[in-house]
């Protein structure tokens, strides 16, 4: 399915397209190339990732959010290197609540 080259990608776009529900399971792993990891969000979500782009660009927004998690799971971790992260992040409501509950864990 996540190669866009195969018969079976052409067929799940074909069954994608009429179906009015969807559930998609996979044991594939996600360390997955972007490209490969697109070709399955966009038959899930076809509008939303109608280009690969799209991807590339919500990969880049939350990599602030992931780099202030990835920091929180390391004992030690500076809490103004986490806020300024989540400050990079800027403007979304969970960053927000994130970090309010930094500040209260921090007291």
């Amino acid at each position: 399915m996540r190669n866009p080259k195969t018969l079976l990608n052409r067929v799940g776009r074909l069954a994608n397209s009429v179906a009015s529900h969807r559930l998609f399971l996979s044991a594939t792993p996600i360390h997955l190339r972007n490209r490969d990891l697109h070709s399955v969000l966009a038959m899930v979500d076809p509008d939303t990732f109608e280009f690969e782009s799209t991807l590339e660009e919500l990969i880049e927004t939350n990599a602030p959010v992931i780099a202030a998690r990835d920091l929180l799971l390391r004992p030690n971790s500076s809490v103004a290197e986490i806020e300024s992260l989540l400050d990079s992040a800027q403007g979304t409501t969970s960053c927000a609540a994130a970090k309010l509950s930094l500040r209260s864990a921090g007291s």
